[in-house]
């Protein structure tokens, strides 16, 4: 059996149908802003620029679709401390026990869009959120469908003080015996 006797045996070759390529460095630059962001870049901005502990982080990056999902809402405007508070909690734990991925959801982008609207106008309370999270989850319909539907409707500060004002001028004896 022939062996190789030395390093000259492992000779390059040039192809010669192959012409030489030369690459600019704009061209490299260009397909590098191409490229996704790699998952170690995507952990230390998730920890760095917002905050995130472990936990978020892993559920954020642990599926490309809820990734995107999040990346989406954050283009959009929503305060990413929100989102990944109901992607890690609610939602994660829905999509465990149901055994689905975020795009076997029933609900779209935009009325999971509609929910964090309401809940950072305040026109949602945090009491009622959940409750209207997991019927979203659940069943499709709008927020406002939903709300309306089992009543998880709130008051402004305005109304509730205009309601306590009725209440005082309806009940004038027990204004009366509050104050003596």
């Amino acid at each position: 059996m022939r062996s190789k006797a030395n390093a000259l045996d492992y000779r390059y070759f040039p192809e010669p149908d192959l012409p030489p390529l030369h690459l600019t460095a704009e061209w490299i630059a260009a397909r590098k802003a191409e490229l996704q962001e790699l998952p170690v870049e995507k952990i230390k901005r998730y920890r760095d620029v917002y905050g995130f502990n472990k936990e978020y982080i892993n559920v954020l990056i642990g599926d490309i679709q809820t990734n995107q999902r999040f990346e989406q809402f954050v283009k959009d405007g929503f305060e990413p401390a929100l989102i990944a508070k109901w992607f890690a909690g609610p939602l994660a734990k829905y999509l465990n026990q149901h055994m689905k991925s975020i795009s076997d959801l029933v609900c779209t982008y935009e009325t999971m869009k509609g929910f964090f609207s309401a809940i950072q106008s305040g026109s949602l309370s945090d009491a009622h959120a959940k409750q209207v999270f997991e019927h979203l989850l659940a069943e499709s319909g709008s927020v406002e469908d939903i709300v309306a539907h089992y009543g998880f409707t709130t008051m402004t500060d305005e109304e509730l003080g205009r309601l306590a004002q009725e209440v005082f001028a309806d009940n004038p004896q027990a204004v009366a015996d509050l104050k003596a």
